[in-house]
């Protein structure tokens, strides 16, 4: 039998009026949208007792309105909306002179209410507070709020306090707060369980839950004392369940904060794509979630119960449309919930800015930008908490910037004049190349551009957030673009579009009258053509499959070009660093190893891996230092290849791939070295920094490059396998060039190895690449990076070819062979066959072998063995190919 919780009447009741209200509201503008209506509009919800004003009752099941009403002129630049709320029960003649008043005039109030016959307005009245409320300053930006007089402070030392979401962004934040300052007992309730507590070491070595367990391990390290519990707020069962646990383990409740919502990025909507069951998601721990909560509590006495909203409620936000209402719903219900009085405790709402998450999300959508311009930090929130749970207030708006000014801004959307070129200033220094609008959609735009943001030039290039352009500055060129262009712009176009380039793409109309196409466009449309056509069946058959070399640079030990390279090879030159004792104690390597016999003191590495222009790519001196140097290297190489093979990315207008791979990144396990990192830094920007898979979609995101972006692991043989799957690529139309290679740079680089007997490590610092004395190799460090194109194409666009890949193969050992880390002759000799025989080459025509050259006494016989029986299938002659 299936068990299902009972839907409360007033549950109920609240979808009822979302289905008349909310939902109405939505798809009526959603409606609006579909059909490309670019009239002003003037947009009036008329409700009652939707709105707190004077001294009747508040529905909170109709505010969800106000919260989307905020949104709509935001989203949709022809659209001005209005809420007016009537009061039950008043003279219907006198109510409806009024509503026909308000509704004739133009929209100057966003929120209206009528009461006792008089015009109210929604007002916020500044609320400055400080610690000169309390007893003592605090010791410092972060609040010691345990210090402050408990008469105007509900915390105490050791209380009782239940967080929902309390091992959420917000939540956590609190949580370590109340745990610091007053060694709390916390009941940190959420959906997912954590394991059992005896569970937990064998949990935290598999990775299990280790996240959230060493978060509560860190609570506890505080001084506080954590329960944990696995209970949906929305779920009544559940919560029943867990207060009754928090009760069984502490024996009371001092403080509610209800902290839970919905953080998924995928639940952030614009008004256009929300749907249905989207928006339940947020009503879920926002509205149901306090619906239980009050239930489960009931009239038991507590110090404080906390709402924690969110200013969307008051600024609205692009697609925050649905998270804004549910925040509405949230401070009406807490003023109807006060507006019973006692027995039961106060409570309190506070519409928050936005908090900085510690673990924020790189690939948080651009979307909610204009709200994080003004969000507060780990050690702001915590204080802004203490000043508003100590001010008695019962409704704040936590507001880090000018609240009036940004309700002029975001709310009666209204604008400064736009600079006029006279005031224009120059174009500010970029990365990205000047380059001016060639056709009439993008001077259009561009001159939109430059009246907005006040710049005398923008490129078609110009990211507009780097020209200084922001969400707010966004509205009004989407604005100002649906005028130029008589056509419908949607409000996620600048940031899905941000140069003008892109956006002219993004707006043009397909014109099938244009019988001449610009320049840029032609090579465009020629170059999709031809991936087109190599996408054709058949046509691998009768295509040239060869692949040519137009590009190549390295840096490599001894060289830092491929012409030093070649002549070193020439010369006969080992480039191989030897280390003095003191350098490598310096770089921290242990006495006990460095004094032992069997220490190489020598390694190949390559020079000036600390030197990087950031700022030509991007980034910030922050960034840059937090980025392994093989990324920097390797970004740095692909940018060269690209200029030595004679294409500029940004002018390109083909699709070119990245594929390659780099070594474990001992930089990142530096870093890890300082544990107070992870609090002062986005911990994704150090990971995306570090981690191999984001090698080659950092350069692809850099350099703007289209093409298919692989990171490669293949161990030894990742450059090789990255110029595989280049090739491949190319072969199946899906870019037009590609750049292949790998970097592998270990830290600290003044570091030898310990030579183990039968290992892979060479005894001394040389390597005896098919000499009787080979006994390993000194590994070291370099990068190398080519630009490969078909042939054909090569020739034809007047490419220097460099050399030319016939055909390239791939495939694995398995396990039959001696161990994990040995060659396998038969899977050697097959991949080798395999690849004479793709390229129809005959092996008598071959007079040089480029071999892997292991040194190893194991690996080089299996290699020769290999080559010799792939050799042997096709010829019987003997002493012609040098290796």
């Amino acid at each position: 039998a299936e068990m299902a919780e009972v839907v409360e009447p007033v549950e109920a009741r609240f979808q009822a009026v979302q289905r008349t209200g909310f939902y109405s509201l939505l798809y009526l503008v959603q409606a609006v949208g579909s059909r490309g209506i670019l009239e002003n509009i003037r947009l009036t919800a008329v409700s009652d007792n939707m709105q707190p004003a004077g001294d009747t009752d508040t529905d909170p099941e109709k505010a969800t309105v106000t919260g989307l009403l905020r949104t709509i002129p935001q989203e949709y630049q022809n659209i001005r909306c209005r809420s007016v709320d009537l009061e039950q029960g008043a003279d219907p003649h006198l109510t409806g002179k009024m509503l026909l008043a308000e509704i004739s005039a133009p929209i100057r109030d966003k929120a209206v209410a009528f009461r006792g016959g008089k015009r109210f307005v929604q007002k916020f009245r500044s609320a400055e507070m400080s610690a000169a409320k309390f007893s003592q300053k605090p010791r410092s930006a972060e609040m010691s709020a345990a210090k402050f007089s408990p008469d105007t402070l509900p915390l105490k030392p050791g209380g009782i306090y239940l967080i929902t979401g309390g091992l959420g962004s917000v939540g956590l934040i609190l949580a370590r707060y109340l745990a610091r300052e007053f060694q709390a007992r916390l009941i940190l309730t959420g959906r997912s369980a954590l394991p059992d507590r005896d569970a937990w070491p064998l949990s935290l070595s598999k990775g299990k839950g280790a996240d959230k367990i060493r978060k509560v391990q860190a609570l506890e390290a505080l001084g506080a004392e954590v329960l944990p519990l696995a209970a949906d707020v929305s779920s009544e069962q559940q919560m029943t369940q867990a207060l009754n646990e928090a009760y069984d383990r502490f024996g009371g409740l001092n403080g509610v904060i209800h902290a839970a919502g919905m953080t998924d990025e995928t639940a952030f909507q614009l008004i256009q794509q929300s749907e249905f069951h989207v928006c339940e998601r947020h009503f879920l721990p926002k509205v149901r979630g306090l619906y239980v909560l009050d239930r489960v509590l009931g009239d038991r006495p507590l110090d404080f119960f906390l709402c924690v909203s969110s200013l969307s409620a008051v600024l609205g936000g692009l697609a925050l449309g649905t998270y804004a209402s549910a925040n509405s719903f949230m401070d009406a219900y807490v003023h109807r919930h006060n507006s019973m009085g006692p027995p039961r405790t106060k409570w309190m709402t506070v519409d928050w800015d936005n908090w900085q998450a510690e673990e924020r999300s790189a690939s948080s959508s651009p979307l909610a930008a204009a709200v994080n311009e003004f969000e507060m930090t780990p050690e702001e929130g915590p204080r802004a908490f203490a000043l508003a749970l100590g001010s008695g207030h019962t409704h704040l708006v936590n507001s880090t910037g000018d609240l009036h000014e940004r309700i002029r801004q975001w709310v009666d959307l209204e604008t400064p004049e736009s600079p006029t070129r006279l005031a224009a200033v120059s174009r500010p220094e970029l990365t990205t190349e000047y380059i001016p609008a060639a056709n009439d959609y993008e001077k259009r735009i561009a001159g939109v551009w430059q009246n907005v943001l006040g710049v005398d030039q923008v490129g078609i290039h110009d990211n507009f957030f780097d020209l200084g352009g922001n969400s707010l500055i966004g509205l009004q060129v989407i604005s100002l673009l649906q005028k130029e262009f008589e056509t419908q712009v949607p409000a996620v176009a600048l940031f899905e579009a941000p140069t003008v380039s892109t956006l002219a793409k993004y707006l043009r109309p397909e014109d099938t009258s244009r019988t001449v196409a610009e320049p840029a466009e032609a090579e465009a449309d020629r170059l999709t053509e031809r991936r087109r056509a190599f996408r054709t069946p058949g046509h691998h058959e009768s295509a040239d499959q060869k692949i040519a070399v137009i590009g190549m640079t390295g840096r490599f030990p001894g060289a830092d070009t491929v012409e030093k390279f070649w002549q070193n090879l020439c010369d006969g030159v080992e480039s191989i660093t030897q280390f003095t004792d003191e350098e490598l104690l310096d770089s921290g390597i242990s006495p006990h190893i460095v004094n032992n016999p069997d220490y190489v003191k020598a390694r190949p590495t390559i020079e000036d891996i600390d030197l990087f222009d950031g700022f030509f790519f991007g980034y910030s001196p922050r960034e840059a230092e937090l980025m392994d140097p093989q990324h920097r290297v390797f970004m740095e190489c692909c940018w060269e290849a690209l200029e030595l093979a004679g294409y500029h990315s940004e002018k390109y207008r083909g699709m070119i791939g990245v594929f390659g791979g780099c070594n474990l990144s001992l930089y990142l396990a530096k870093l890890l070295q300082d544990p107070l990192l992870f609090e002062k830094m986005d911990a994704d920007q150090i990971v995306i920094g570090n981690d191999k898979d984001s090698l080659t979609t950092a350069v692809s995101y850099k350099l703007n490059l289209t093409g298919p972006s692989f990171s490669v692991q293949t161990f030894c043989s990742t450059s090789l396998v990255a110029a595989h799957l280049a090739c491949r690529s190319l072969l199946d139309g899906e870019c037009d060039m590609a750049l292949a290679g790998g970097v592998s740079i270990r830290l600290p680089q003044k570091a030898g190895h310990l030579y183990v007997e039968g290992g892979m490590g060479s005894p001394d610092e040389h390597c005896r690449t098919f000499d009787a004395e080979a006994k390993g190799t000194p590994f070291g460090d370099g990068v190398s990076v080519v630009v490969l194109k078909r042939l054909a194409e090569a020739v034809a666009d007047g490419d220097t070819v460099h050399a030319v890949i016939r055909a390239s193969a791939i495939n694995n050992d398995g396990s039959l062979k001696v161990s994990y880390t040995a060659p396998s002759v038969t899977a050697q000799a097959l991949v080798i066959a395999e690849a004479l025989e793709c390229s129809s080459t005959e092996p008598e025509s071959i007079g040089y072998v480029e071999a892997h050259g292991t040194a190893t006494e194991m690996g080089d016989p299996i290699e020769v063995t290999a080559l010799t029986r792939a050799w042997r299938r096709h010829t019987s002659k003997k002493q012609y190919c040098a290796i």
